[in-house]
């Protein structure tokens, strides 16, 4: 009978021990889930870099939004975009997207986008043409009608001073632009003038002075792209009617310095890391913030190395609509 009891004492205690075990596992797992989930919808740490390496593109794609508010996502992180530039006006973006770097460009009056035949490096000239280059060549891309017309491109002119041929192109321009460490000249019919437009670059303000004086002497004029609005407040990024100004606090009302939208917690870090942060789009709606691109988890400041990346989506921070301007 001893034996008995013993074997049913031990079989209880498995049993109990079995259960706890169950217990403790459903609870951790339920907390876990809990976690997770609250992480997703932006309940807490929503500047947790470990939780955006881990979790950012594993949450539910409708929970993007919450994680940032009060920004809105644009382009989703798990896309893998970068913003490439914006056009002078604001309507159109233009941006890079997935693995293989498609280049895409964003109507913001239509909510519309298409796939264009960008290159690594692009500069809107004006609202509807853009200077693109790539190994491929040197292009001028009107998203119009989708032409691209050649151009010939000039390295920095410490080397050598322009050809006759530049030289010629450059008195000859009907338009011509100085826009991102580049300066285009653009032919009177550049599409069927492909040698008439010549894009120079400068990587520096003192090739830019070696140039300026060329420019000077041949009496070229241009256009400076983009030709940000200038305010009382140093470093701020105005919208194109001066009403309304962008910093890394918010969007603020220029004739009073009130804050119309904060930007919240996680502002200053998106907005420093963030190419081409700061520009007004959708007539003046709304502001892109985060220009998408990766951060580190460790490293990547300076020269240092850089581990374990994870994308960033393409914000903006709208106006309500009360701030709109007249249309």
């Amino acid at each position: 009978m001893t034996v008995l009891k013993n074997t049913s004492r031990a079989s209880r205690r498995r049993k109990g021990c079995l259960i706890a075990t169950l217990l403790t596992v459903a609870v951790a797992s339920g907390l876990a889930s809990g976690c997770y989930i609250s992480w997703c919808w932006g309940l807490w740490g929503r500047n947790a870099e470990l939780m955006h390496y881990l979790f950012d593109c594993r949450c539910p794609a409708a929970s993007e939004e919450a994680r940032y508010r009060p920004f809105k996502v644009l382009v989703s992180a798990c896309e893998q975009p970068l913003l490439q530039d914006i056009s002078p006006n604001g309507r159109y973006v233009l941006i890079s997207r997935g693995p293989d770097h498609s280049r895409f460009l964003l109507d913001m009056e239509t909510d519309q986008s298409q796939e264009v035949q960008a290159g690594g490096i692009n500069s809107f000239l004006n609202n509807t043409l853009i200077m693109t280059r790539s190994q491929e060549g040197t292009f001028l891309l009107d998203i119009q009608d989708s032409t691209r017309t050649p151009a010939i491109y000039v390295d920095d002119l410490y080397k050598k001073p322009p050809s006759e041929q530049v030289r010629q192109a450059l008195k000859d321009a009907a338009q011509a632009y100085k826009v991102d460490g580049y300066f285009v000249a653009l032919a009177p019919d550049y599409k069927h003038s492909p040698d008439g437009n010549v894009v120079i670059l400068f990587s520096n303000s003192d090739y830019w002075r070696r140039l300026e004086a060329i420019l000077n002497e041949l009496g070229v004029s241009y256009t400076e792209i983009p030709s940000q609005k200038a305010g009382s407040v140093e470093g701020a990024q105005y919208s194109h009617n001066g009403q309304l100004w962008a910093d890394t606090e918010g969007i603020h009302m220029e004739s009073t310095g009130q804050i119309v939208v904060p930007s919240g917690q996680q502002a200053p870090s998106l907005y420093a890391h963030s190419f081409g942060a700061g520009r007004w789009v959708n007539n003046d709606r709304a502001v892109v913030y985060g220009g998408g691109g990766y951060r580190y988890l460790f490293g990547g400041g300076g020269f240092s190395p850089a581990f374990l990346p994870y994308p960033l989506p393409i914000l903006l921070l709208e106006v309500p609509p009360e701030y709109w301007p007249e249309p």
